[in-house]
């Protein structure tokens, strides 16, 4: 990533998203309606974690498993029983210890052996040792090839603790963004849900979309940016791959020239209209 870039990132989240001791929500709207409907715990707390089993629970459905959590909050998202992503500046440091817990409610712990940034504001992260078959905890499929992101599509965006609200895709051309309307149960990031996972469903099946990178403004932002996994997916599968894992099919070549074809084409129109939208606010 740019300097300049970096540096606009920061100056614009302040403390933001990757302040050390952030203790912001996901703004939800209309959370206080329904709060067991946007919580993945009842316990509405991850020290204590106690799995929701109301069936309002928007995320109800899925297997939320390999949606973790380290010592500060911050989320980690399993890509493989080794590996996992997360921000790069908001990434759990070395010798750390990261939470999940599998459908059961039993919580499971493990080290964080190292972390490289494969690109941008995206950091790899590893294990100590792969998260054990019959532990429960499963591993995220991504939205990549032709299950990648599109404009109009579905998302759960999480947030620190637990939280989960929906949303639907305004750009996925280079960041993955969307805005915060006035719609029951839709989802924007704040200060503190770096790292937290987006999530795409598609026919029914969860994948993995992104990671909260920046939003336009601080409080209460209106316009959040998301690091999307399909653009980095070479790199990742090039790094799990060394371990002897791989994260999904490469898409075929049609395809794939297809996709890069329509981001040449469409990234001035639409991606830096977004872009230009998510500066202008103040």
């Amino acid at each position: 990533m740019p300097t300049s870039m970096k540096n606009f990132l920061l100056v614009c989240l302040g403390l933001g998203l990757a302040g050390a001791s952030a203790s912001g929500a996901l703004l939800v709207y209309h959370y206080d309606e329904a709060p067991a409907s946007y919580n993945r715990f009842s316990s509405f707390s991850i020290t204590a974690p106690k799995l929701n089993t109301d069936a309002s629970f928007v995320g109800a459905a899925f297997d939320l498993s390999g949606w973790g959590w380290d010592a500060g909050g911050w989320s980690v998202s399993l890509i493989s029983p080794l590996h996992f992503v997360q921000a790069q500046h908001a990434h759990t440091a070395v010798g750390e210890t990261v939470y999940f817990v599998n459908s059961s409610g039993v919580l499971v712990s493990a080290t964080v052996a190292a972390q490289v940034n494969v690109g941008g504001d995206l950091s790899l992260g590893t294990l100590s040792a792969p998260i054990a078959v019959d532990s429960g905890i499963r591993a995220f499929s991504l939205a990549v090839g032709d299950e990648r992101v599109t404009y109009g599509d579905t998302l759960l965006v999480s947030g620190r603790s637990g939280l989960l609200g929906t949303n639907t895709v305004e750009s996925s051309y280079s960041y993955l963004t969307y805005d915060y309307d006035a719609v029951t149960g839709e989802a924007m990031p704040q200060s503190g849900d770096s790292s937290s996972p987006t999530f795409v469903v598609d026919n029914g099946v969860l994948r993995l979309a992104a990671v909260h990178s920046y939003v336009n403004k601080l409080p209460d932002p209106t316009f959040a940016y998301d690091t999307q996994l399909s653009l980095y997916f070479p790199v990742l599968q090039q790094n799990v791959s060394s371990s002897g894992y791989s994260l999904t099919a490469v898409p075929e070549m049609a395809s794939a020239s297809m996709m890069l074809g329509v981001c040449g084409a469409l990234w001035v129109l639409v991606d830096r209209r977004r872009w230009r939208r998510g500066r202008a606010v103040n």
